[in-house]
């Protein structure tokens, strides 16, 4: 069964795993893919920006690493994305997020806990990437046939 919620909301990460209003079998894994971008050069952000884009990537995480830690699940999987390791010209905040995720695993294994971090690339056809394609700002993608196959 999938649950799906805003994990950068305590009580809404809380219920999801609780399996609050569903007949949920027992939690067998996180998969955790929120994301949110701002296209904005580094001088121009504001706290706020950074509020938004990190928000759901690392209070998520946070939430969501907190309410499992006393529940056995099989795989605490999160999407990042390449940026990480590239970064981004104009997704700064967003590529940082994504390195938090990606130290996260890191933690997780190093503490004998389950962690996966997928660092996609851009989707060409849907999700974020998509409606940036065609202004230019990035060319080529994951198809969702690649990116299906690759999950």
């Amino acid at each position: 069964m999938l649950m799906v919620c805003d994990v950068s909301i305590l009580l809404s990460a809380t219920s999801a795993v609780a399996g609050e209003g569903t007949r949920m079998p027992g939690l067998g894994g996180v998969i955790h893919a929120a994301g949110v971008d701002m296209y904005d050069p580094i001088h121009a952000v504001t706290t706020d920006q950074v509020q938004t884009v990190m928000g759901p990537k690392l209070s998520g995480t946070q939430h969501l690493a907190c309410e499992t830690a006393h529940v056995p699940v099989e795989h605490f999987l999160v999407f990042s994305s390449t940026s990480a390791v590239f970064g981004l010209k104009k997704g700064s905040i967003y590529a940082a997020a994504n390195s938090c995720l990606d130290t996260f695993v890191q933690h997780q294994k190093a503490n004998g806990q389950p962690g996966l971090s997928l660092q996609w690339g851009a989707w060409s056809q849907i999700g974020m990437a998509a409606s940036l394609r065609s202004s230019g700002y990035i060319a080529g993608g994951v198809t969702n046939q690649i990116g299906r196959c690759a999950f």
